[in-house]
Parts: structure tokens; C-alpha cells; sequence
């Protein structure tokens, strides 16, 4: 009986990690077409349900990039699970935010991959600074939380920040060597 488990949703992200091998773009629609569907899901959880599991891990490519995956958390959280979000918070807006504390899971894990724009960008292949838009203000060797629709998830000990912070900007062959 499985007590605890994994549920890859999507394999579709808006970023194109060079690390990552779940990083399918957004518009592919062979890999949309690929995925379950919310009533599999359901359908899924329901056998889980029965089966004993009480433990859920959401996890990608990026959870919010389907259109459905609150309508499917719903459904779990509403069938009791225990449930932890693996997200890179690109996607994460207002509405979502404000959902989340709403039906807040155990745990939401945020994946930040450079202390600097520079790194972010090389590992991420992605320009801009999207660290701005999860943490609200660029990232410089802390961790600042003043995005207000993050804020009510940090007080609630739902958010945790699951940081990668290299010490310089690293190539793409050398990136696990200067993370650890």
C-alpha cells in the first residue's frame, strides 16, 4: 500500500532549465496531449483514496502550467490529502496565491536557481528577472519575502524556499559543481 506519492502533472515549463530534463514548452501540444486528464486524475485519486495513500507530491515540468491543476489540487485536498507543491513560482499570480491560502497544502517548495540575474538567466535560459516576480525584489545573497501575495503563505509556515545558490555564474557542463 503506498502511503506517500509523486505526481508528475506536466512536463511542460515556462523556463528551459539546462539541468532540467522536464522542461517541454508551454505551447507543445504533443505534451499536452500526453498528459492525463483532470478526470483521470480524479479518477486516480479516488483509487489512491482506497488504496491508503494520504500523501501527495505535486511536481513537473511546472504544476501551474495546466490550465486545470487547481481544479485537480482541489480535488485532492477535498479527498484529504496531505499535499507539498514542487513550483518555480513563475506562474504563481494573485489568484493563485490568494487560492492557496485559501486550501493551503502542507507545504509549497519554491525552487530559486541563482543568487544573481547572471546565474538565474544562464541556468534558467530564460532573461528578465523572474526571481523578481516570486521573491518581489531581486535576490543578493538573501531571501527577501515581500511579494504580498507570498507573504500570507510564508506566515502560514506553508512556503519554503528550496534555494540552488551558485557562488558565481557557472556554465551549463559546471553547473553541479558550483551549486554544491
Amino acid at each position: 500500500m503506498p502511503l506517500q506519492v509523486s505526481i508528475e502533472v506536466t512536463r511542460r515549463c515556462p523556463l528551459e532549465c539546462q539541468h532540467c530534463y522536464n522542461n517541454l514548452p508551454m505551447g507543445d501540444q504533443d505534451a499536452r496531449n500526453r498528459e492525463m486528464t483532470k478526470e483521470e486524475h480524479f479518477r486516480m485519486l479516488d483509487e489512491l483514496v482506497e488504496m491508503g495513500c494520504f500523501w501527495l507530491l505535486y511536481t513537473g515540468g511546472e504544476i501551474f502550467a495546466r490550465k486545470d491543476f487547481l481544479e485537480i489540487y482541489t480535488y485532492a485536498k477535498q479527498k484529504g490529502f496531505l499535499i507539498t507543491l514542487f513550483t518555480n513560482g513563475t506562474l504563481i499570480n494573485e489568484r493563485i496565491a490568494d487560492y492557496l491560502v485559501e486550501w493551503p497544502p502542507f507545504a509549497i517548495e519554491i525552487t530559486l536557481y541563482g543568487r544573481t540575474k547572471e546565474t538565474y538567466e544562464q541556468l534558467t535560459q530564460i532573461p528578465g528577472e523572474l526571481i523578481s516576480n516570486v521573491t518581489g525584489k531581486s535576490i543578493h545573497g538573501s531571501i527577501v519575502h515581500r511579494a504580498p501575495w507570498l507573504s500570507g503563505l510564508h506566515r502560514k509556515k506553508w512556503l519554503r524556499w528550496i534555494c540552488t545558490f551558485p557562488r558565481r555564474p557557472v556554465s551549463t557542463a559546471g553547473w553541479r559543481s558550483a551549486m554544491w
